[in-house]
């Protein structure tokens, strides 16, 4: 019986070993450029970055990263859960004081164009499913997590979309039946070219993770667009949920 619980907790560690090996991993083959000291920073880091699908995977090409002076490599691991594709970039080694900017490039392997909803890159949104990074169009759909944000140009402005707070009193799954006035608020802090600041409050209402009925969405009006809330994810148990794991689904019209 011994070595048959003993074979057990291998089999189990080897299990857990190979699902985290999935979520997160390095990425092989980063290219980059040499220091360029003579590029200014300008923009955000989604007007930087080029995302293509290919039969591989998906191909990153960020420009004017900022990177050590003294990086050699730039460190690019990844996780991938639920759709939303998280990218962490560094320049290595880390230890000078002044900065510089290269140009990188990698392809994450085995990532289909419709597995994926959502890229970050360090935090930053650069590509949405049905969207170019622009909201120059009517109607436009992101997806934020928790402290992330998403930065769109169009010709007139630049907008910082950021997700900053959320407030869940959504009746747990199990217990649905048993309340009413359930809610969920979340957060959002807009920024725009002329730094403009404005913190918008967008709910759900009732025992719902997603509002299917257009109309019964709460919106808010502001700085040209009108922002909709109509999912909240993970819905919760009773289990609390880790505020990092919150990812809302937003709808934003040009008026």
């Amino acid at each position: 019986m011994k070595k048959v619980a003993i074979l057990l907790s291998l089999l189990m560690l080897f299990a857990v070993s190979c699902a985290k090996s999935e979520l997160e991993s390095q990425v092989p083959n980063v290219s980059s450029t040499p220091c360029k000291q003579d590029v200014l920073r300008s923009g955000e880091l989604s007007d930087k970055v080029d995302v293509e699908f290919t039969n591989k995977g998906v191909q990153i090409v960020c420009y004017n990263f900022e990177v050590p002076c003294d990086f050699t490599t730039v460190n690019v691991t990844h996780t991938f859960v639920n759709g939303v594709l998280n990218i962490t970039q560094k320049g290595f080694p880390n230890q000078a004081n002044c900065v510089c900017y290269s140009d990188v490039s990698y392809t994450i392997e085995g990532i289909a164009k419709n597995e994926v909803n959502v890229i970050f890159i360090n935090g930053v949104q650069v590509y949405c499913h049905n969207d170019n990074d622009s909201i120059e169009k009517l109607d436009t759909v992101i997806m934020l997590k928790m402290n992330e944000s998403f930065v769109t140009t169009n010709s007139n402005n630049t907008m910082t979309v950021s997700f900053v707070e959320v407030v869940d009193n959504r009746c747990a799954k199990s217990q649905c039946h048993l309340c009413w006035g359930s809610k969920a608020d979340v957060l959002l802090s807009l920024t725009d070219s002329e730094s403009t600041n404005v913190k918008i409050d967008l709910s759900i209402i009732g025992c719902v993770d997603e509002l299917d009925n257009e109309s019964n969405w709460n919106f808010i009006d502001t700085l040209g667009y009108r922002f909709k809330l109509s999912k909240l994810s993970p819905y919760p148990d009773i289990e609390p949920i880790n505020e990092n794991d919150y990812i809302a689904k937003i709808k934003i019209t040009k008026l």
